[in-house]
């Protein structure tokens, strides 16, 4: 394609002219997108709710007021998709009086409804070799436990294990395949192996499990048990275990699309992208032990990129601009969950996707440091992704007294690596770029509130944007 970047002082003068004179967008235009983001009323987002379907609208709206072209030709500023998933149901295991839950690993497959187990020491020698009798192993952490299962069925081929780690809580672990491998407590392993399917390496987990299928293995907390089978006037060995078949629901989502036509249409396109959903906060409170709270407002994640999108959409249309290349402007919905609503565009477009330009959390400060009130970080992969943002850094230090730009930060090689944004969804078939502000303590939290955005440097940054992009003609 033709390369992105120009630098003719004419055009510099030109863009520069617009930019003072339409494009000029104010604080309160930004708060006001994410003070109703982030508002009760939108209960965090969610994607698949009601109230991401609030949120999906809003941004329409927003982008029919400023005129903006629809993502199809029929005026229709929506991408509908679905995706389905099993919802793990518990297990139970019971002396007929008290009952406690166990993970049963693979459950899929090995899967019943009642049934009377025996538990037996490993080195029982008078035990049965019956599918009923599960044999008991001792670990300090889940992956050791797994390879002593794998270990005695190499000896014996018995495949039935109640693996008995501690029972205590962790507060904090992330859902994904090393925390697993980590874990040191069955409540720990039991939230996980629900939670998987929001890890990012979830397709490692999944062959990770599966290495285990042809095994029957319940993960169990040594005290509960004991204390179980202790209850009884005379010690027992059988336990009863109950369950319920995991079931697969289905889920509607909704990504928000604009776009200026550009005026060279077999050039191939960019896109220009924000996540607009936020994390359920019952699935937080699970994962992370924090108190129940009503909702997460998610306003620094992401209504901050959000609100970013639609105003830089809407000043460049007031504008008039004219790109070279079409601009998709996409609100994706589903990041949270695992980049699905940018995954399924990625998909589905039928053109090829020159840049993606992303913003994820752009509203605060990094770790709430003084230092970083005027710091907005930026990372790229591939040549017109680092073009752009090489590009955007020089005209920020030549037409701003405040924002600067750092180029490097290890927490941004995390959005490029092991914890993407929406950007990897169109990796390694199209250049990216993502824009970001830092981690701060109210990640995934109820504390990330629209009063703690720093408006002065969000507005800044739009409006370095905004004139960046008309600039470059892209």
């Amino acid at each position: 394609m033709r390369k992105l970047i120009t630098h003719s002082t004419l055009q510099v003068f030109i863009f520069l002219c617009f930019h003072s004179v339409y494009a000029q967008i104010n604080e309160q235009s930004i708060k006001k997108h994410i003070y109703y983001l982030a508002s009760e009323e939108l209960n965090g987002r969610i994607a698949g709710t009601e109230e991401g379907k609030k949120a999906a609208d809003y941004i329409a709206n927003e982008f029919v007021s400023a005129g903006l072209s629809a993502f199809t030709d029929s005026t229709h500023y929506y991408q509908d998709f679905s995706r389905s998933r099993t919802i793990a149901k518990p297990s139970f295991l019971s002396n007929g009086i008290d009952t406690f839950l166990v993970a049963h690993i693979n459950k899929k497959s090995h899967w019943v409804e009642d049934a009377l187990i025996e538990l037996v020491e490993s080195d029982d020698q008078n035990r049965k070799e019956e599918s009923s009798v599960f044999v008991k192993l001792y670990a300090d952490t889940f992956e050791e436990g797994m390879q002593k299962v794998q270990d005695e069925y190499q000896q014996t081929g018995k495949k039935e294990y109640v693996l008995l780690m501690s029972n205590k809580k962790k507060k904090r672990f992330k859902i994904n395949l090393k925390s697993l491998k980590a874990a040191k407590s069955a409540q720990e392993v039991f939230v996980l192996t629900n939670y998987l399917h929001y890890a990012h390496d979830k397709a490692e987990c999944d062959a990770y499990l599966k290495g285990f299928e042809h095994l029957n293995v319940l993960v169990a907390s040594e005290k509960s048990i004991s204390e179980l089978i202790a209850a009884n006037a005379e010690p027992i060995k059988r336990l009863r275990l109950n369950e319920e078949p995991d079931s697969l629901i289905s889920k509607k989502y909704r990504n928000v699309i604009a776009k200026i036509e550009g005026s060279q249409k077999e050039q191939p396109t960019v896109v220009f992208c924000a996540h607009y959903d936020h994390v359920d906060s019952l699935y937080s409170r699970k994962i992370k032990g924090d108190q129940l709270t009503d909702y997460y407002p998610g306003a620094d994640d992401n209504a901050s990129g959000t609100a970013a999108v639609i105003e830089i959409a809407k000043s460049l249309k007031k504008a008039n601009y004219q790109p070279e290349h079409t601009i998709y402007f996409c609100l994706f919905d589903a990041e949270e969950q695992g980049l699905y609503g940018s995954r399924h565009f990625a998909k589905a477009i039928k053109q090829d996707v020159a840049l993606v330009i992303n913003m994820d959390m752009i509203g605060r400060n990094k770790r709430d440091r003084k230092s970083c009130e005027d710091v907005i970080f930026a990372k790229a992969q591939g040549k017109h992704g680092r073009e752009f943002v090489k590009g955007f850094d020089k005209y920020a230090q030549q037409n701003s007294d405040f924002l600067k730009v750092r180029r490097f930060d290890t927490e941004l090689l995390l959005l490029l690596m092991g914890f993407p944004s929406d950007q990897a969804s169109f990796r390694p078939h199209s250049d990216t770029s993502v824009f970001y502000t830092g981690l701060h303590k109210d990640y995934h939290t109820p504390n990330d509130i629209p009063e703690k955005i720093n408006y002065r440097k969000l507005t800044e940054y739009i409006n370095i944007m905004s004139s960046y992009m008309m600039q470059n003609k892209l």
